[in-house]
């Protein structure tokens, strides 16, 4: 029996390491990107599973910050202007303990008008918290105008949506604006370590599916958090000087344009919001790899390896006396398969742990083995 079990062990954390090794890439599989649609609507609808986003302000700045046409010059230009006045709003309150994430394209200088780059640059001076986001375009990377800590705002993706979000690039080990908002701009404490990313002996996913929480305004104000248009936000604190102190105060700040759509798992939203998802998903701390949860997985691999090397997968046993207990019988039979157990145990994770792994590409090598073990080939034959 001990050489079972151990052999079961060893088969299991073998397929559980290549499991956890696709998790923590950048790919995904067609299959995986519709279970976690659903599983978002479950937690989103059903269980209303939504961290505490009371801390989160968007600001929607209507007209991004990027290149357009020439009749659009002066409106972009008239935008920024107003982006001075909110930060310069922010330093008069004496409080800049904001963190604020710019997802917006700066790497433009034509676009500034006559001064407005060193006013940007000046404010943004006085801001500790502030990134500003790199742009990679066909001809590489290409930085800001402006000298800010830098981070990524990309949603570089290898399905047909946004899927997977990069916490920090490997390529250069520069973080993504969500991790950047969450260490405060201190992201040296994390260190990439084959895919993993670590913070002292702690390790976190790199690639994560977030949590889609909030989705538009409506969404986000119900979650708690403040959702504002930048000119009207301008005019209120015009109006209001004495409520600027607090009105900032340990907020967190995403800036862009809603009207940029993104398709991602949930539903088409505005980057910004995929950003401040991203954020709540990582503060919320559902990046964790837990020792808990490797060690359940291991569990249930073990014991799915021993069934599948040394016996079939158990069938399910019902009293006599109910009604229809054959045809129930034959249905949970043809139920109880590798796939659906694999699905239900990436359920667990996601709607347990917080953990979204899809274990349903190790359905194949269970139900290989067990063929092969079995000699169900030759019965075939």
């Amino acid at each position: 029996m001990f050489k079972k079990l151990f052999v079961s062990l060893l088969i299991g954390t073998v397929i559980f390491l290549a499991c956890f090794c696709f998790a923590i890439s950048a790919f995904t599989i067609k299959p995986e990107e519709e279970f976690y649609k659903k599983l978002s609507w479950v937690r989103s609808n059903v269980l209303q599973i939504t961290p505490d986003a009371g801390n989160i302000m968007l600001i929607n700045t209507s007209t991004d910050l990027q290149l357009f046409q020439n009749d659009q010059v002066s409106s972009v230009v008239a935008n920024r202007r107003d982006l001075i006045r909110l930060f310069n709003h922010i330093i008069a309150s004496g409080d800049t303990t904001c963190s604020i994430a710019l997802d917006l394209d700066l790497s433009d200088p034509l676009l500034f008008g006559k001064g407005e780059r060193d006013s940007l640059q000046a404010a943004i001076n006085k801001l500790p918290f502030i990134c500003v986001p790199l742009v990679r375009k066909p001809t590489g990377i290409i930085p800001p105008v402006i000298h800010a800590r830098y981070a990524w705002a990309s949603y570089d993706t290898y399905g047909e949506k946004i899927d997977k979000i990069e916490l920090m690039r490997k390529d250069t080990a520069v973080p993504s604006l969500p991790l950047a908002m969450l260490t405060k701009n201190d992201s040296t404490r994390y260190r990439l370590w084959h895919g993993i990313l670590l913070k002292g002996r702690q390790p976190y996913f790199n690639f994560i599916w977030p949590g889609y929480f909030i989705k538009d305004c409506e969404s986000a104000q119900k979650a708690g958090a403040e959702c504002e248009d930048l000119a009207e936000l301008l005019s209120y604190l015009q109006g209001n000087p004495d409520s600027i102190k607090s009105y900032f105060h340990q907020k967190n700040i995403f800036i862009g344009n809603f009207s940029q759509i993104n398709a991602t798992p949930a539903e088409e939203m505005s980057g910004v919001f995929v950003l401040a998802n991203t954020y709540l998903t990582i503060a919320s701390g559902q990046h964790i790899i837990r020792f808990s949860w490797v060690l359940l997985m291991i569990v249930v691999f073990t014991v799915l390896s021993y069934y599948s090397w040394y016996e079939s997968l158990p069938t399910v046993t019902l009293p006599k006396w109910l009604i229809f207990s054959k045809e129930i019988l034959e249905w949970l039979n043809k139920l109880i398969s590798y796939t659906v157990v694999l699905l239900l145990l990436s359920a667990v994770s996601i709607l347990v742990f917080g953990i979204s792994v899809e274990f349903i590409v190790a359905a194949p090598i269970f139900s290989f083995i067990n063929y092969f073990r079995f000699k169900k080939y030759k019965e075939n034959q």
